[in-house]
């Protein structure tokens, strides 16, 4: 995206400096077992870009600032990984080094298309956003040797309706019969404050020294649900009841080669602007992939929390997968000092509710399940067993202080009742053995049936502490309520029941605030 200002895994630096050299190691605010930025320092990490697996291993690059842990000087930092668990950061897969991209290589994707790997991404020369094209060069190694386009940039704004620095984050998604690469491109409408989603067809060989080209296919979406400019667009069919709704290639694009019913529910997610918030709704695909239409309602929110930019990809066995930037609630003044900002989620898998229309539920990737059972999770603690007090159920087990690194499941097998609401405190300090929930000083997650909410309030946390909620459409906690919780340093990430609410929050407390309630 466009700024002026480890999943479950280790996720450390390959350098051999000793851990007095690198201040950022001894950090306790620095996440453990999720993806921040490396191998500089300092150094700075937002959106994901281009997530794919090379048949191998997977890939994860992200906006990446080698220089400085501030915004600005983007290149494309590089991480991989065997199973979505354990992740290694390598030096920067694209570099800012082309006079048309000097000013930075701004967000986009990759994707593999008749054995060839393409990465589309926005190429920036000051305020001017175009969109340009690398492959894997003969005999080169797919996911880390790139070489550009000659012809790039192949695609600039449409000068008649949007503004040059509001046209980036292209993300292909479709495969044709003829080979074509359908790709679409967020941009914000000069006229009439709407955003659009725009489509394009690349054509190209995929081989350097020979350009590739790109066709219009019209406007894939335009109106205000995603904001007035639609950052970091996705379009995606996720799995519904177990299976899939449109069949993909063997590396995850959909193909009308294999033919598309009009029946499937297509989500259309955005980052939108100026509302800073993921957002996605819900409609259906025209048979040739070029025109979304929405079922209506309103747009829902993929994350009620600290989240943005984030990315959709192709899993194993059509699994849909995400994953997103989770910014520092912190100046930057406060933050950069620290030498590192940002971080990544865990990988999230992404199926439709089969019970509430066009609502996605999102859970962690089962590469989670490789760390969660292993050592980079300090303490783990899962809490069956419910206290009631008055209208509030609050957790009761063994475990009364949470490591700075671990993870808390708390189910409930029974539907919530009227007035009732699941209620932990995480990150705190109790005042006495006896004290309650009312007494705790820390911040309180509170789930009943209508919404989730991390309520940070009395948090101590060292940034923000506004409230954070998402919404529960009616009937999801009908069988079971739950909550798990993944810790890890300033960053703890919470699933409501079956992934219909997710929230991310960051809280800079001290590690001796290790208190549950």
């Amino acid at each position: 995206c466009w700024a002026s200002q480890d999943i479950t895994g280790v996720a450390m630096q390959p350098d051999t400096s000793t851990s007095s050299e690198k201040p950022w190691s001894a950090d306790s605010q620095r996440p453990i077992y999720h993806v921040t930025p490396g191998p500089n320092f300092p150094s700075w990490l937002n959106d994901p870009n281009g997530p794919f697996h090379d048949g191998s291993v997977w890939h994860l690059y992200f906006q990446y600032n080698p220089g400085a842990a501030v915004w600005g000087d983007m290149h494309w930092g590089h991480a991989t990984s065997p199973d979505l668990a354990h992740w290694t950061v390598h030096p920067p897969a694209l570099l800012p080094d082309m006079p048309y991209d000097k000013d930075g290589v701004y967000s986009g994707s990759v994707s593999i298309v008749n054995g060839r790997a393409i990465l589309s991404y926005t190429s920036v020369l000051g305020d001017n956003q175009t969109q340009s094209f690398a492959y894997t060069p003969k005999g080169g190694k797919v996911g880390w040797d790139w070489v550009k386009d000659p012809s790039n940039p192949l695609l600039s704004a449409p000068a008649d309706s949007v503004n040059s620095d509001e046209f980036r984050d292209p993300t292909e998604f479709w495969h044709g019969s003829s080979g074509e690469l359908l790709f679409a491109v967020g941009a914000g409408r000069n006229t009439g404050k709407l955003g659009e989603v725009l489509m394009y067809e690349f054509v190209g060989s995929g081989e350097p020294g020979e350009g590739g080209y790109v066709r219009e296919r019209g406007t894939l979406y335009e109106g205000t649900d995603l904001g007035t400019m639609v950052e970091c667009p996705d379009l995606f069919a996720p799995p519904l009841d177990g299976r899939q709704q449109v069949q993909t290639s063997s590396h995850g694009l959909y193909s009308f080669a294999k033919g598309n019913s009009e029946d499937s529910v297509w989500l259309l997610k955005g980052s939108a602007l100026p509302q800073r918030l993921d957002l996605y709704i819900a409609g259906r695909m025209n048979q040739n992939g070029t025109k979304f239409t929405s079922l209506g309602g309103p747009a829902r929110l993929i994350d009620g929390g600290s989240i943005y930019a984030s990315k959709t990809f192709p899993g194993t066995d059509g699994k849909r997968l995400w994953v997103g930037w989770s910014p520092e609630e912190q100046p930057d003044d406060i933050a950069s000092k620290r030498g590192w900002q940002g971080v990544m989620t865990v990988p999230r898998e992404l199926t439709l509710s089969s019970d509430h229309p066009g609502l996605l539920l999102a859970n962690p990737a089962d590469g989670y399940e490789a760390v969660r059972d292993g050592a980079a999770f300090e303490a783990s603690v899962k809490l069956d067993a419910i206290e009631q007090t008055g209208a509030t159920l609050a957790p009761q087990g063994e475990l009364d202080t949470l490591s700075f690194h671990a993870r808390i499941d708390i189910r409930l097998s029974r539907p919530l009742e009227d007035g009732e609401s699941i209620a932990v405190g995480i990150r705190g300090a109790q005042n006495g053995p006896e004290a309650t929930l009312q007494d705790f000083n820390g911040t309180l997650v509170k789930l009943n049936d209508k919404e989730m909410v991390v309520d940070r309030t009395r948090s101590m946390s060292q940034g923000s502490i506004s409230e954070q909620s998402m919404p529960l459409e009616p009937g999801i906690g009908q069988v079971e309520m739950s909550l798990l919780m993944l810790a890890d340093a300033s960053l703890v990430e919470i699933f409501g029941p079956k992934g219909a609410a997710v929230i991310t929050t960051r809280l800079y407390v001290d590690p001796s605030m290790n208190s549950i309630a």
